[in-house]
């Protein structure tokens, strides 16, 4: 199997396991936006991007790092390697926690803007606590390539925590601390069972001499990390501030129907660094690279333009349009900053590969600083629309500052011009369908499934090359023969 191929297969593996978590969380959004009053989503929203912000530094890099370190490691080595960053870890969350519990109450009212809401901020670190500890079973999986048990293993938070999440909702009537408190279930039945599948590699250990490379490698990610979260959720703290919490919660629902691209480039971006580090060995790797970077930019666009296309009947699904119909306004500008994210994401794979992670921290606190000097000449004339566009010419920026700067360090022969038409396909086809969205029902329908045609075709025809048409056309052929 060639190395696109691998990687598409363990990116499909990954992207089922994906998928299931992320079916659930917006079948969980349509629960959330009919319980909640409008104002509540609003808080759920404060919630989960403060839980953003706390992962950062409750993770310290050192889930990448274990991915990357595990390449460098014998396998004599790996028990010390996962059982030191899982140990280092829990003490570490105890600590954060002890000293966030001890400020509660202020950072109550930064966040929610009431200093009563203590308890609400305490599930939330504990949230974010359990995500980087569920986090590590699942890159030592991606790590070793286990498609497969990565993708069962998700199974574990996608049955306990929406089970968990709709008793303390539905029966017990806690809202969004319920909400939270069975994510938590959900989050800790994860680490567990991964800690249990993993058992042969585990043990309770403390090595300064595996951690402190680690702690080198993973420590200059955490700018990158606070740059990543004023790029993608900054927005929400001065929409809450500047507008009001009802064009807050719309933002969010088409933030969250934007956030669908993300499950495409989430999958890929699990199943290609350790791919990546294993080609990085050959002597002419820059040259591989070209093809399957095109070829995986090609399909998260490709997401972006259907996602966008399709958003209106997904908003009829994920929310009362009463309340909500608005939010398809800014999902063309949201769905395009995913796509270039996750292009963002996988071209930075070169940093790691040559050792300069502190590359990415400079790229996207840059893009952060941008994003927000964005939001202050948007957002108050604007409101969520000004988000919307600060977010999206944000995330360009950052993706030229990557494809500029990667160049210099880790040269790949990109073929520009092809690259350069992509672009301006996806940005052509995003803001046709921005208008057919606006129509009546039956003429928009099919003007955006036109648009989705046109341009799935210029992507056939102008980005891929004819030995990768003819190439994709033989795997098709091969694959409907073995299955007939």
């Amino acid at each position: 199997m060639s190395g696109t191929s691998r990687t598409f297969s363990n990116a499909a593996i990954y992207a089922i396991g994906i998928i299931i978590n992320r079916g659930v969380v917006f079948a969980l959004i349509a629960l959330y936006t009919r319980a909640f009053s409008v104002e509540e989503y609003a808080n759920f929203e404060l919630a989960a991007t403060t839980q953003i912000f706390m992962i950062v530094f409750f993770d310290l890099g050192l889930n990448p790092a274990l991915v990357r370190y595990f390449h460098l490691h014998d396998e004599k080595n790996h028990r010390d390697l996962f059982g030191t960053t899982v140990s280092f870890l829990m003490l570490w969350a105890l600590l954060l926690c002890a000293l966030i519990f001890v400020y509660r109450h202020r950072l109550s009212s930064f966040v929610f803007g009431s200093p009563d809401m203590g308890l609400l901020l305490i599930l939330v670190q504990m949230q974010a606590a359990f995500t980087v500890l569920s986090n590590l079973p699942l890159a030592w999986f991606r790590a070793r390539e286990r498609s497969l048990h990565f993708m069962l293993l998700n199974l574990v938070r996608a049955v306990i925590g929406p089970c968990a999440i709709a008793v303390f909702l539905l029966v017990f009537k806690w809202g969004l601390p319920g909400v939270i408190l069975g994510d938590i279930c959900g989050l800790a039945a994860l680490t567990l069972a991964g800690l249990i599948a993993n058992a042969r590699w585990y043990r309770p250990i403390l090595r300064w001499s595996v951690l402190r490379p680690m702690l080198r490698f993973g420590l200059p990610l955490i700018p990158m990390g606070v740059g990543g979260a004023l790029l993608t959720v900054s927005d929400r703290y001065f929409l809450n501030s500047w507008v009001n919490k009802e064009e807050l919660a719309v933002y969010g629902v088409a933030a969250k129907i934007g956030l669908m691209v993300v499950i495409v480039s989430q999958a890929i971006q699990t199943a290609y660094p350790p791919y990546a580090f294993r080609l990085a060995k050959v002597s002419d790797a820059p040259k591989h690279f070209e093809p399957i970077l095109r070829q995986l930019l090609i399909a998260m666009a490709s997401v972006a333009v259907c996602v966008t296309a399709a958003s209106k009947e997904i908003l009829w699904i994920l929310a009362p349009t009463a309340s909500y119909g608005n939010a398809t306004y800014f999902v063309p500008w949201l769905a395009f900053s995913s796509a270039c994210d996750g292009a963002c994401l996988m071209l930075m794979t070169s940093f790691a590969i040559t050792h300069r992670t502190g590359m990415p921290s400079v790229i996207v606190i840059l893009a952060g600083i941008t994003k927000v000097g964005l939001i202050y000449l948007l957002v108050p004339a604007r409101g969520g629309m000004g988000a919307a566009e600060a977010t999206a010419l944000a995330y360009g920026v950052e993706l030229i500052l990557v494809l500029w700067i990667t160049q210099r360090c880790y040269p790949i022969p990109h073929d520009w011009p092809r690259m350069t038409a992509l672009f301006g396909i996806i940005l052509g086809a995003l803001w046709a369908t921005s208008h057919a969205l606006q129509w009546n029902p039956v003429p928009s329908i099919a003007a955006r499934a036109g648009i989705v045609c046109l341009f799935a075709g210029g992507c056939v025809a102008i980005i891929l090359r004819r030995e990768e048409r003819a190439r994709i056309v033989c795997e098709a052929e091969r694959y409907v023969r073995k299955r007939c």
